[in-house]
């Protein structure tokens, strides 16, 4: 039987590319694509894709990948979700496999490692990009080694997810609503957020952000 792949990016040429690359596979089929994160959550439900592969920022999106991953994991948890992305900093990796995503891979792969992270994820491995798993070995030595050297590697998966959308302008209602916590939650998670920082506004926070890489000015 086929492997169901449904396909989400924010361009059009890269979704025609990868759909052209995987159609030439026997078992593997698309069953749908989308540039829209919310009509990826819509999509994942309808057609119950074994594979998702997800661009993590998807700009122009009321929800970027991050937030969609959240969702269609969360309501589908046979579908498997692969990030795609240009981006290899620790931020994107951790906040997707926090997400739910069970594989990481840079755009620039090759057909072969593509095909080969659709299959090995269905077996039940977590295929990593070359980058991404050198990233999260990094972080990973930097806790054992120096846990309190820097104070965005202090930060959690969700505080991270938190700490984007209040840069973007979220309120904590807003934020509540969409990572399905409680606004109590959301400004617990804030403060804590301020406190390892020792930042305590939102305009010192964005420029932390940006600086940081934890967000990406789209201007």
């Amino acid at each position: 039987m086929a492997i169901k792949v449904l396909l989400v990016d924010d361009h059009d040429l890269v979704r025609a590319s990868f759909c052209a690359l995987l159609e030439r596979q026997r078992d593997i089929r698309i069953v749908g694509q989308t540039g829209d994160g919310q009509d990826a959550v819509e999509q994942a439900a309808q057609l119950c894709p074994d594979v998702v592969l997800m661009d993590v920022t998807l700009r122009g999106s009321a929800i970027n990948g991050i937030q969609a991953t959240q969702r269609i994991t969360a309501a589908c948890a046979e579908a498997k979700v692969i990030a795609l992305s240009v981006n290899e900093e620790l931020v994107y990796v951790k906040g997707m496999l926090a997400a739910g995503a069970r594989g990481y891979l840079f755009k620039g792969c090759s057909e072969a490692e593509l095909v080969d992270a659709i299959h090995s994820v269905v077996e039940g491995k977590t295929p990593f990009s070359e980058g991404a798993r050198l990233a999260v070995q990094e972080d990973y030595l930097n806790i054992i080694q120096s846990p309190d050297q820097s104070p965005k590697a202090r930060l959690t998966a969700r505080e991270l997810q938190v700490l984007e959308m209040v840069v973007a302008g979220y309120p904590s209602k807003g934020i509540a609503i969409d990572l399905n916590i409680s606004r109590k939650t959301v400004d617990a998670h804030r403060h804590k957020i301020m406190e390892k920082l020792d930042i305590w506004s939102v305009a010192e926070l964005t420029r932390y952000a940006l600086r940081e890489g934890v967000v990406v000015d789209e201007d």
